[in-house]
């Protein structure tokens, strides 16, 4: 149907109908094109007003729309004719109001009916607490069907939620008490609809476009190998493409300054002069290929980072003024809106309790090494998952303001990297425009010891697009290794700082004064070995003081830990061994960190643990492993009294301290330091000592309540925690290492072009083959070093199932 037939004006239809059994087939060349969505859209409203429609299949690909009723008796199929054909010519505003969906994007796509609502979605079976629907998407798409357990999961009344990827079905099993199979059908349609990640997601809205590349290419392959009188075709491509080289390599050579500009300019003369224009058009393209390559990875990546993170709740059960309560979409919240949550669902927003307890998994919040029991006038987090009991809390922060969306837009900020004009990067422009001199300087000896086509094989080299690719991937990677330590890393260079710092600042802090638990006594009829092993086993999947313990004393033992299932937080935490069901649970309700631990096993109590607090301070064994291991000096500040600071510095271990040293002493101290080429790394409130913060060469800033992104600190830690600061040591050290071998790495490849191009006779051909495959070895190094790194969920401890 054109724009024309389906306008009030009636016109006599002229599209070809076709009928076939249950169905009526339509062509049309404009309604239903890939382009034409919105005026097929307008095609569906006019067909679904007649309730015999049961579904309209639409193939782009061939411009057809099948009409599904299944009548059957040919009279009925005649009048159901007249009656389509009064419809596309009727006027909208008499017709029946009628919900169309958002057409998918795809050339082939079905809309189904079912009762009043319409869907893209074939709903298969409908009953009380279960629903079968289909969806093409689904068939043979693993991303698409895990997008959409995630998304179903966790809303309240789901049950289970189990696609097929082969068959392309979804069944949902929920509490018809709860949601409804319509609203369940409207949360799929939703979440089919959801964009892939964006390949320009926080860094370059420009695309990437190979058409004039892929031209130059051919027609210097076929001047090349064929037609050499296209040749000066390809130089004239060559000058007309890189007009704007040309004017940055002029402004820069008026500056009196070497830069990839000039380099450029100095290649294009030389390949305008030698006649290697498929050296050339291989090179461009190779530039774009790589920098499209970039930001598919980048992107890809990226998200995958970010999945854990995103608060997939999209219903929420609202309390009313009255108390009644109602389900209602995510997007309605407002800040002070009261509502409840139960084991198995998500939390939609922020917000604090205020009423009930259970069990929290907030890994992919604050990506801790467990889970977490909260209680009353706790906050609780979007995207965390109750696992055991439920909660009454009221709402502090909704959508775009809660603590999930600050991370990801913090965590996508400090992933993209500022994209060069000549180069993946500004950082990768920098490193290769060092190279610049050198490669001129050894271009001109070539020009003397050989001809064009050396100097060709000298200039080909790239030394921007390898490091380009493989330091931002590097830096992906070490920052999701610091979100599963519970650390948010908001500057893409913070890392390689640290690596750099020769002393280590700590602010005073209660959390310095926390002393190590200890397992002091040991009841049991099992092997204590085997007792031992069960208790750590279990409790490590829980943020607990005693798990450490027990952790370091089955270490000290010898004795490894198992990876279980956890299976029920319901009352301590549970565990599956084979057949054996192990709980740990608090012998007592006395909630204090010493509280002892019964062991259960299938039913039966079979051991006691007792634990004690040392002397010995959890810092200070922190501090000792950084000393041993780095041999980095640690420095204590403190606005208390020297004599109080005194004491607290001789139980951590830290040889210099400073007290009665106010916020303004402090910046003072690390401004010097600054001065005397010492490089400080701070720990400590950087959002009430901005001052201190902007001092230091990187800034570490403790975790606490509050708006991530308004914090200066280079590293926020999401919870006060001081266990982490070795391990976020050696992985900045690690980094640093991996960047600077990145950058030497390119080095070998570009340095055999131009050994090869004095010894064995290389080309620019050659040149750009060998810097290729150097750019290839290092992408492929740092992109499967992401293998793995799905979520900021840590691995190791075994992924809890949701109780109930």
């Amino acid at each position: 149907m054109n724009e024309s037939r389906i306008t009030p004006e009636p016109r006599p239809a002229t599209s070809p109908i076709a009928l076939v059994p249950g169905a009526i087939r339509i062509r049309d060349e404009i309604t239903f094109r890939l382009a034409e969505h919105e005026l097929c859209t307008r095609f569906l409203a006019r067909v679904f007003s007649i309730a015999e429609i049961r579904a309209v299949e639409v193939d782009c690909s061939t411009r057809t729309g099948t009409l599904r009723h299944g009548l059957t008796l040919p009279g009925d199929v005649a009048q159901l004719l007249g009656r389509l054909a009064a419809v596309l010519r009727s006027d909208p505003a008499t017709l029946p109001a009628v919900g169309i969906p958002k057409l998918p994007t795809s050339s082939k796509f079905s809309v189904h009916r079912h009762g009043s609502t319409l869907s893209t979605w074939e709903v298969i079976h409908d009953e009380p607490g279960r629903l079968r629907i289909r969806h093409e998407a689904l068939r043979d798409d693993p991303i698409v069907a895990s997008r959409i357990v995630r998304h179903f999961r966790g809303q309240p009344g789901v049950r289970f939620v189990t696609p097929s990827e082969r068959s392309g079905l979804l069944v949902v099993r929920y509490d018809p008490e709860v949601i409804t199979s319509r609203v369940l059908l409207s949360l799929a349609e939703l979440v089919i609809r959801e964009p892939l990640p964006r390949i320009s997601d926080g860094y370059s809205t420009t695309p990437v476009r190979f058409g004039v590349a892929n031209l130059t290419l051919g027609v210097a392959a076929i001047g090349e190998f064929a037609f050499p009188i296209l040749l000066p075709i390809s130089g004239a491509l060559l000058i007309a493409t890189n007009v704007r080289t040309f004017k940055a390599a002029l402004i820069q050579l008026s500056q009196k300054r070497l830069g990839l500009p000039v380099l450029y300019l100095t290649i294009i003369a030389t390949t305008l002069l030698s006649g290697q224009f498929l050296a050339s058009a291989l090179m461009t393209w190779c530039f774009r290929f790589w920098h499209r390559r970039f930001r598919v990875e980048l992107a890809t990546e990226r998200s995958r980072l970010l999945e854990s993170s995103r608060s997939d709740a999209m219903m929420a059960r609202l309390i009313t003024p009255s108390g009644a309560e109602v389900l209602v979409t995510v997007g309605r919240l407002q800040v002070g809106d009261r509502l409840i949550v139960s084991a198995g669902e998500t939390v939609p927003a922020d917000g604090r309790i205020f009423g009930g307890e259970g069990v929290i998994d907030e890994r992919g919040v604050r990506g801790i090494d467990g889970i977490v029991r909260k209680k009353l006038d706790d906050p609780i987090l979007a995207g965390s998952t109750v696992l055991s009991g439920g909660f009454h809390f009221e709402v502090t922060r909704v959508g775009e303001a809660t603590r999930a969306a600050s991370i990801r837009r913090i965590l996508v900020a400090a992933t993209s990297p500022a994209p060069g004009p000549m180069a993946p990067t500004i950082r990768s422009e920098a490193f290769a425009t060092r190279a610049v001199g050198p490669t001129l300087a050894t271009a001109g000896i070539g020009l003397l010891a050989g001809d064009l086509l050396t100097v060709g094989a000298i200039l080909r080299p790239d030394y921007a697009t390898g490091p380009g690719l493989a330091v931002p991937l590097e830096t992906l990677h070490n920052v999701a290794l610091c979100a599963q330590l519970g650390i948010v890393a908001r500057d893409p260079d913070a890392l390689e700082r640290l690596a750099q710092v020769n002393l280590f600042v700590i602010a005073d802090h209660p959390l310095l004064t926390q002393n190590e638990l200890v397992v002091t006594k040991i009841e049991t009829h099992l092997p204590e070995p085997t007792l031992l092993r069960y208790a750590a086993s279990a409790l490590r999947h829980m943020v607990d003081d005693r798990a450490r313990s027990l952790s370091e004393a089955c270490r000290e033992r010898k004795i490894h830990l198992l990876n279980l299932e956890a299976v029920d937080f319901g009352r301590g935490v549970t565990v599956s061994h084979g057949k054996h069901k192990i709980r740990v649970m608090d012998a007592d309700l006395s909630s204090v960190p010493t509280t002892p631990l019964l062991v259960e096993v299938d039913g039966a109590i079979v051991g006691r643990i007792e634990f004690r607090a040392t002397q010995r301070l959890v810092a200070a064994s922190v501090i000792e492993e950084v000393r041993r291991s780095m041999n980095l000096p640690f420095a204590l500040v403190s606005s208390r009294p020297n004599s109080e600071i005194s004491g607290l510095a001789r139980s951590l271990g830290v040889e210099m301290f400073r007290g009665d040293f106010r916020t303004e002493d402090t910046a003072e101290f690390l401004k010097a330091c600054r001065n005397r080429g010492v490089k400080v790394a701070y720990l400590g409130d950087c959002r009430s000592d901005p001052k201190v913060a902007a001092q230091a060469h990187v800034s570490l800033s403790w975790g606490r309540a509050g708006d991530l992104e308004s914090d200066p600190a280079a590293l926020l830690m999401q919870r006060p925690s001081f266990e982490p600061l070795g391990e976020l040591l050696a992985i900045s050290r690690t980094h640093a290492s991996r960047v600077q071998q990145a950058q030497q790495l390119i080095l070998l490849p570009n340095l055999v072009c131009v050994a090869g191009a004095f010894l064995f006779g290389f080309t620019g051909m050659t040149a750009v083959m060998l810097s290729n495959l150097g750019t290839l070895g290092l992408y492929r190094r740092a992109s499967d070093a992401l293998r793995g790194l799905e979520s900021i969920v840590p691995p190791g401890a075994g992924q809890p199932r949701r109780a109930g």
